[in-house]
């Protein structure tokens, strides 16, 4: 069973995680989804940035249609987000902001959170695109955009597992890292600590390494994120003999096995 939880960071947002059992991702028509893309690309022009999709209240409510929609659309973007800067692009930015705003709006907004996580879930797995939409996320909790981050946020704080966590483990060894890009998604790592597979357990604990390493010389954002650590070592312990730290992750939850690396070495993120 997946677990519920709130987390207070001093460099993240507070984090809330749960899902629920999965149901079959919907098929979506282009016509079911226009309202919702019509709100997302229809108002894409330069400049208009607001963080929260211009989606009227009955679209919002729809999220069995509009998850899948906006899923989709985002996953659209995975060829254009392809750092942390989104800046000097207001078209790219705005749809960002819009699409990750309206997926945000839709979780915020039901009554049954667990039921909208868990269509997000099923609907990454059905389109097989787990890891470009976490990819994509990824970048944007790390963004120089304050917006952006907040959105990717609590979207993967709220949908992050074991198929998808290899993703912020990797850009957590770019060297090029912000202290605020590195807080957000340690803090999104912690979330799985918990009920981690042997794998990503490792990984874990791995990366929570390297990073106290890494700052033993660093005064800039050392208490921040020593408390983040000390978080995801304690949640790591909640595990024992019996849990799925002993476990190699089931077969069919291995798309990160087949995860191309981009900053980690094979020896520090391995499956």
């Amino acid at each position: 069973m997946w677990c519920r939880w709130v987390a207070t960071l001093s460099l993240a947002l507070t984090l809330l995680t749960s899902s629920g059992r999965q149901s079959s991702a919907q098929d979506v028509s282009s016509a079911d989804c226009a309202p919702y893309l019509a709100a997302i690309v229809g108002n894409g022009s330069a400049g208009q940035t607001d963080a929260v999709a211009p989606l009227p209240d009955y679209l919002l409510k729809d999220w069995a249609h509009g998850i899948p929609c906006m899923t989709d659309y985002l996953n659209t973007l995975q060829d254009a987000v392809k750092s942390p800067s989104m800046h000097g692009n207001d078209v790219l930015l705005g749809r960002f902001l819009r699409v990750t705003g309206a997926i945000r709006s839709m979780m915020a907004a039901s009554s049954n959170l667990d039921a909208v996580i868990s269509l997000f879930r099923t609907t990454l797995n059905s389109r097989k695109i787990n890891i470009s939409v976490a990819r994509i996320l990824t970048y944007g909790a790390r963004s120089d955009d304050k917006n952006a981050r907040q959105n990717s946020m609590w979207i993967l704080a709220n949908v992050i597992d074991n198929t998808t966590v290899c993703v912020p483990l990797d850009h957590l060894y770019d060297p090029a890292i912000s202290p605020s890009g590195r807080a957000n998604l340690l803090a999104i790592v912690s979330v799985v600590a918990p009920w981690a597979y042997k794998e990503n357990y490792n990984n874990i604990k791995t990366v929570v390494a390297f990073t106290q390493h890494k700052l033993s010389d660093s005064t800039s954002d050392l208490l921040d994120t020593s408390s983040i650590l000390n978080n995801i070592e304690q949640r790591l312990q909640t595990q024992n003999d019996n849990t799925n730290k002993i476990e190699a992750i089931p077969s069919n939850l291995q798309t990160c096995k087949h995860y191309p690396l981009q900053y980690a070495k094979s020896q520090q993120l391995s499956y």
